[in-house]
């Protein structure tokens, strides 16, 4: 087991936590206020948002069950725009205000713009560390990404990574290229990576935007039930998709301030064998809309996307990374996290089929489109849909049928 903070720290510095305004951020600056931190100092550089951000942190902060006056301890800082930063100006904000510690939560997610994911990502985040590091802050926390390890073989280590065979996305390349700067700055520092971010554990409340499951979500809702389609086409690999609860992620991120050592990195994730695969999340969302057939492909580029029904074509399309994301077998290691649960620093609660069937109840509950989908084809939806396995080796087929009363 790997050794632990023999003493816990206290959570008693001034934190600014970048980034307070976004989904992470919210959550993230939430679990502080609950865990007793003094002050939570929350860089805006849009001052019209403050009733915004401080009704969504009201929010979360019942949901923990703490009491919402909490956000009484929130102080707002004017902070200026990425391209009039230098790291005199971010020192001076931080002194001035008698920051002692840094979550950075801030960051650009566009997959494609590579010059703002190096602006965002990597040139903003060593700034901000130089800065730190000039002020004397305790420690710099990092927030980055499971998936900073890009595609490789074997397990993403909970340590720096070099360069993979090759990334996802820019995006996640500019994730591992900022753990670097922020380990060589020479501020004190702790990296912690969550894997995809979903609804909580329980009830399956989600307080962010669409993205990542819920943007498949989304896409399905959009782009596949204007019409009952008969047939559905898929990619739907049976690979395990490593989700991580909302809740979880707070518990997870309070419990390594206070027990993993500086100079850290914690893959924050579910188990692999508890986790669902593309193929259960796709049986999941076949219970609701109930085609006659399904057609499960194993990887994007075996779909024949001239043959199918334009919208499903377009949902591919849209949905292409994060299939091709799902289709890679992912082995994270898990050695702090396993560290916390053995001591009893952390309750962790996976990600499930049965959990995150919750939160797609929740999601297809709250939508309109679905509701009317379900009222509109209701004599057509079937009874049993037909899974029919396209495999890659000259395309030969299997069939197997679900019952999804």
């Amino acid at each position: 087991m790997q050794r632990l903070n023999d003493t816990p720290r206290p959570l008693d510095r001034r934190t600014l936590v970048t980034g307070a305004g976004g989904y992470v951020g919210t959550l993230t600056a939430a679990a502080l206020l609950a865990g007793g931190v003094p002050a939570v100092l929350v860089p805006l550089r849009d001052p019209s948002r403050k009733d915004e951000v401080r009704s969504a942190l009201a929010l979360e902060l019942l949901a923990l069950g703490a009491d919402p006056h909490l956000q009484e301890r929130i102080e707002w800082l004017d902070w200026p725009e990425i391209d009039d930063m230098n790291v005199a100006m971010l020192a001076a904000l931080m002194r001035d205000r008698r920051v002692e510690e840094v979550v950075h939560c801030a960051g650009c997610i566009d997959y494609y713009d590579e010059r703002a994911l190096q602006q965002v990502n990597v040139d903003y985040t060593r700034m901000l560390g130089e800065a730190a590091l000039a002020v004397g802050v305790a420690r710099f926390v990092y927030i980055s990404t499971a998936y900073a390890g890009g595609y490789r073989e074997g397990q993403i280590r909970e340590a720096l990574l070099d360069e993979p065979p090759s990334d996802p996305t820019p995006y996640t390349c500019s994730k591992r290229r900022a753990e670097h700067v922020i380990a060589g700055v020479g501020v004190p520092w702790l990296i912690l990576r969550p894997s995809v971010l979903i609804g909580d554990a329980r009830r399956g409340r989600y307080s962010g935007k669409r993205y990542g499951l819920y943007q498949q979500w989304m896409g399905l809702e959009r782009l596949m039930c204007g019409k009952y389609h008969a047939d559905i086409h898929t990619v739907a690999p049976e690979a395990p998709l490593n989700l991580l609860h909302q809740d979880a992620w707070q518990a997870s991120f309070l419990a390594c301030l206070k027990h993993v050592p500086d100079a850290s990195v914690v893959n924050v994730v579910s188990e692999a064998s508890s986790c669902p695969s593309m193929r259960q999340l796709w049986q999941m969302w076949v219970a609701v809309v109930r085609p006659q057939r399904v057609h499960f492909y194993p990887r994007f580029e075996d779909v024949d996307l001239r043959a199918i029904d334009l919208r499903q074509r377009a949902y591919l399309s849209f949905a292409q990374i994060n299939l091709e994301i799902g289709a890679h077998v992912w082995s994270f290691q898990r050695g702090w996290m396993h560290a916390l649960e053995s001591a009893g620093h952390l309750a962790f609660d996976h990600a499930t089929v049965d959990s995150v069937q919750q939160c797609q109840d929740r999601f297809v509950a709250a939508s309109d489109i679905l509701r009317e989908f379900s009222r509109r084809h209701a004599d057509s939806l079937a009874v049993m849909s037909q899974f029919i396995e396209v495999r890659s080796d000259e395309n030969a087929v299997s069939n197997q049928s679900l019952s999804v009363r």
